[in-house]
């Protein structure tokens, strides 16, 4: 219940009036009531009596209200609102006094100046972000898409606390968060330890989830989440976060639970790959793997994903260390930046027939050295055979026994075709000769025996 007395107490009292008002009191009371006023005063309290000073720039005021007021006008706002300033350049330094107790930050003194300006001065804009008439905007689009996708794989979301402990808050960040993100954004009133920061990475309460299911015999999961990590801004004006939305995933036990036609099979590297290549091909966009070395995961079983020759993430298996602390057996996950995924994509989509001419399969195996990736091989091969080489898959990876040290054998088919006529066996060869010439010279491959 609202009463003129709440309203009174709610503006609180000017400490520097009351011993104005006492000195007035004891003037009336000594002119009318023969009373005698002692000397000196007697005081209380610690209350802070200064005046506030608060530090506003011209051009953020015109920023935060739409508006082009000048520094004139902001000066005689001031003075008619009864407030000392000092100038410096565009800057405004701000004395409140003391009688406005609700003048604290830079949004309470904007306030002031709209409300002197007079809010029917303000010019209308429409609210800021995108608009989708009578249906879905892209992203929402590409965002059911991308979730129909892993769901249609096996995976199932899970939708996670965006807060979570700070040790946490920054476990499993992909490389190119954590190149920009300096710290985790904290909260200034935390509800508890274990919700105090904001997250870098979907990926570490997505384990904990894994965790929490694996310790009640829930052996075969696996899980996707598409949500936002906040990366701090503290150098722009606002100081909010800025919001980049990822999609994730974490997969353990069996993949393959329950086989009729084929045999059971265990969650690897080559599992989680597979999911992300089948990503690209949803979105029509080509993906590359480096072979990486990041923190709280496998040293041998991790790669960054690139895409348009940016980096958008990561796969791999968790580092054994953090598998045992969960109290899990190997896991494997992936983390992109579904922003830059659906900034990628074309909408167009090609028609592609069926071709009416026979194709040419041909295997190829080489012997490299151990560091060289299968990727860089498939690469130098589709190069080298364009256009006839119409795809190049690995199929075999050999090392150890009939092989020198340090060298493993990669083994690819190679699928030759031109649609619009049957190619030659002399072409073929051409093409062949080619490419063995091509990955000698560029990772001085052996043809294997």
């Amino acid at each position: 219940l609202r009463s003129e007395s709440s309203t009174r107490f709610e503006k609180g009292i000017d400490p520097n009036r009351v011993e104005r008002a006492g000195k007035r009191a004891c003037e009336l009371l000594e002119k009318y009531a023969n009373g005698t006023v002692l000397d000196g005063v007697v005081s209380f309290d610690e209350l802070d009596r200064s005046e506030k000073q608060v530090t506003m720039a011209t051009s953020v005021i015109n920023d935060r209200l739409g508006t082009e007021i000048s520094n004139e006008e902001i000066k005689d706002i001031l003075r008619r609102l009864q407030f000392n300033y000092e100038v410096n350049g565009e800057e405004f330094i701000v004395s409140a006094p003391t009688r406005r107790g609700d003048i604290e930050l830079f949004e309470d003194m904007l306030e002031e100046v709209a409300r002197i300006y007079g809010y029917d001065n303000l010019p209308f804009t429409l609210p800021g972000g995108a608009s989708q008439a009578g249906g879905l905007s892209l992203n929402q689009q590409l965002k059911r898409k991308v979730k129909a996708y892993f769901e249609g794989a096996g995976l199932h979301e899970t939708i996670t606390y965006s807060l979570t402990h700070e040790s946490k808050a920054a476990t499993l960040v992909s490389p190119e968060i954590e190149r920009e993100a300096k710290a985790p954004v904290g909260l200034a009133m935390p509800m508890s330890e274990d919700h105090s920061h904001l997250r870098l990475s979907l990926l570490p309460e997505m384990l904990q989830s894994l965790s929490y299911n694996v310790a009640r015999k829930q052996m075969d999961l696996a899980y996707y989440e598409i949500g936002t990590v906040f990366v701090s801004q503290e150098e722009q004006v606002t100081k909010q976060p800025k919001e980049i939305l990822r999609a994730s995933g974490a997969l353990t036990g069996t993949w393959i639970s329950h086989p009729w036609q084929q045999e059971k099979k265990n969650v690897d590297f080559f599992v989680v790959k597979g999911i992300v290549e089948g990503l690209s091909e949803q979105l029509d966009i080509s993906f590359t793997y480096e072979k990486a070395k990041l923190p709280h995961m496998h040293p041998g079983r991790t790669a960054v994903v690139k895409a348009g020759g940016k980096e958008i993430g990561f796969i791999g298996q968790v580092h054994p260390k953090l598998q045992k602390e969960l109290g899990l057996k190997e896991t494997y996950v992936f983390d992109l930046n579904a922003e830059e995924l659906f900034s990628q994509y074309t909408k167009e989509e090609a028609f592609q027939a069926i071709p009416r001419f026979p194709s040419v399969s041909r295997d190829i195996a080489l012997v490299v050295d151990e560091k060289i990736s299968a990727g860089a091989i498939a690469s130098t091969i589709s190069e080298a055979g364009a256009p006839l080489v119409k795809d190049v898959q690995v199929f075999d990876v050999y090392q150890g026994e009939h092989l020198p040290e340090g060298k493993k054998s990669l083994a690819f088919n190679l699928l030759y075709l031109d649609p619009q006529r049957t190619l030659k066996d002399q072409e073929v060869e051409e093409a062949h000769d080619k490419i063995l010439t091509a990955v000698k010279d560029q990772h001085q491959a052996e043809l294997r025996g």
